[in-house]
């Protein structure tokens, strides 16, 4: 490996839901023309242009969105995964609350699945994802009434 090459490598853990720690892996994968051309230098680190980190849950939905652009299975299971914990955490509702949150994410993924990266980590930068927690406050009073 050379020096540049090591620059960039940044070691991968699995984290627990619960855990701080930010998964930032290294693509190896090629992205389309128009991405690498957006991204130039940094294509190969589109998890790293996230750079507003303050609201976790408009991390992870960030980070989600990036790696279903990038048909990155694996991530996908860990942010859905995140996700899915920290959506149920904003209600009480106890009875099928993993259902509820995830078709709370569903829902936002449907809204956004025509972004691209570029416009993925524009959005995160601007704390555009951050109102998942109120969409997750909404469905849960909804199922509660219902």
């Amino acid at each position: 490996m050379n020096e540049t090459e090591n620059d960039y490598a940044v070691p991968v853990a699995i984290a627990e839901p619960e855990s701080g720690e930010i998964l930032i892996p290294v693509m190896e994968e090629e992205l389309d023309p128009r991405t690498e051309m957006l991204l130039g230098r940094e294509a190969k680190r589109p998890y790293e242009l996230v750079t507003r980190r303050t609201n976790i849950i408009n991390l992870r939905f960030a980070y989600f969105l990036i790696a279903i652009q990038l048909d990155d299975e694996e991530r996908q299971r860990q942010e859905y995964t995140h996700l899915l914990w920290l959506i149920g955490r904003t209600g009480d509702y106890e009875a099928e609350w993993k259902s509820i949150a995830g078709l709370c994410i569903t829902k936002e993924i449907s809204k956004h699945s025509h972004l691209d990266i570029p416009t993925i980590i524009a959005s995160a930068n601007q704390n555009s994802f951050a109102y998942l927690w109120i969409a997750g406050k909404r469905d849960f009073a909804n199922a509660r009434q219902s």
